[in-house]
């Protein structure tokens, strides 16, 4: 069967390759994935992404079975370099899979991948969030073997102290169930775009690169302070602005280094 579809070029700016994730995200949520209507021969043809790769952007995401990025913004080979872990948690080999991503270069000096977009995804109901503030409401016993669990609900536990010193003051129902969850999520998000944006290598990058944050709805909720209601599926990517009060901002929550 003769194929009839055109790989995607590279983004020219990081604001068109964040748009074509928008347009991939609003495919997939009503059901129209190019990636699911490619010929034998389509796929066949991209054996070319094999050979050389041209990836322009880095989603760093959750580990979440229910969010996978290529599919979530309907890419496919060679489109995205992808980073997982629980919660979107940083440690040393993430963050130099992300380094490198952006920094390599070729043979000329040039970066060696396209990269436009660096984002950190993250999405409600999540269970490294979940866990997270059941350990600080709930602490786990001395004896209790959290084994390398510990580090994530380490990781995460600013974004709970960030929620709890914004809604010390007005208590609401946004302070329990999968609310709260998602509430933390999102300043989760937010705490690690602040940080990334401090990397010295990714800052070196300047402007061809834009770091951004980006929340994804596994059911159609409304969220605390955003007048919109989110659809199932939906990737948000302006992230509401109503959290930053009484003085509170995601820099004030950024670990010191150590």
């Amino acid at each position: 069967m003769e194929s009839t579809h055109v790989l995607p070029g590279i983004p020219a700016s990081p604001e068109e390759a964040l748009q074509r994730l928008k347009d991939g995200n609003k495919r997939y949520r009503e059901g129209k994935l190019e990636i699911a209507d490619l010929t034998f021969q389509d796929w066949a043809d991209r054996r070319k992404a094999l050979e050389h790769q041209t990836p322009w952007a880095v989603i760093w995401g959750c580990m979440d079975s229910r969010v996978p990025p290529e599919i979530v913004f309907d890419c496919g080979l060679g489109e995205l370099f992808v980073i997982r872990t629980a919660g979107q948690v940083s440690d040393r080999a993430a963050l130099g899979s992300l380094e490198f991503a952006v920094s390599a270069v070729d043979k000329q000096g040039k970066p060696k991948y396209p990269i436009q977009v660096v984002m950190v995804l993250g999405h409600s109901v999540c269970g490294a969030a979940s866990a997270t503030i059941d350990s600080v409401d709930q602490p786990p016993k001395p004896d209790a073997n959290m084994g390398s669990i510990s580090a994530l609900v380490e990781a995460i536990k600013p974004a709970y102290r960030w929620f709890k010193d914004d809604n010390a003051a007005t208590p609401n129902a946004a302070q329990t169930g999968d609310a709260r969850v998602t509430q933390v999520s999102m300043r989760n998000v937010e705490i690690q775009v602040e940080t990334l944006k401090r990397n010295k290598i990714l800052e070196a990058a300047g402007n061809r690169i834009a770091i951004v944050g980006a929340f994804h709805f596994l059911l159609d909720e409304k969220v605390a302070g955003d007048p919109a209601y989110n659809k199932s599926g939906e990737v948000m990517t302006d992230l509401p602005k109503y959290r930053i009060i009484a003085g509170h901002r995601p820099e004030d929550y950024v670990p010191k280094p150590k």
